[in-house]
């Protein structure tokens, strides 16, 4: 892969996870770099020169990928510097987060059923079938993940 090629695909991704986590541009563009490079990662003197900010700004935006449990940071035998990398179970992550939003959304569309069943009963009759469509979406999609979340898991086990 080319360098412009990498460094469009850098900026594509940045701007897909500002969007997806609700991230600042910058933990943005590191989470895109080190998710590009594999598990080799990166220490903090190459991700200032890389992504071209202060010390101040790419400190704390590692910190809110490390917080957001997306990076983690790992250490090398006789060395004391940090490199920071994906973290190795993150699509395991990623789909437990989305399956939490799930289920908190089948929660809340359930309660806002219920309530429209006792209380606004000829609103509910005109949009039912929408209602139902919807809510089956939830839960397949809900199923789907867990189903994947398992094959993940037993990837993991075969990798170790």
């Amino acid at each position: 892969m080319s360098q412009a090629h990498k460094e469009t695909l850098i900026e594509e991704l940045s701007l897909h996870f500002e969007e997806l986590h609700q991230l600042p541009p910058l933990a943005s563009k590191i989470y895109s770099v080190i998710l590009l490079n594999g598990m080799h990662g990166f220490t903090f003197e190459e991700l200032l020169e890389i992504v071209s900010a202060s010390k101040s700004s790419v400190s704390t935006n590692i910190n809110l990928l490390i917080d957001k449990e997306m990076i983690e940071y790992t250490h090398r035998e006789g060395d004391r510097k940090r490199y920071f990398r994906k973290k190795p179970n993150q699509f395991k992550c990623r789909l437990h987060k989305y399956s939490s939003l799930l289920s908190k959304d089948i929660e809340l569309f359930d309660k806002c059923l219920v309530y429209l069943q006792t209380n606004q009963q000829e609103h509910l009759s005109s949009c039912k079938e929408q209602m139902d469509v919807y809510r089956e979406f939830l839960v397949k999609n809900q199923q789907l993940m867990q189903e994947t979340i398992l094959k993940l898991e037993k990837t993991e086990y075969q990798l170790n």
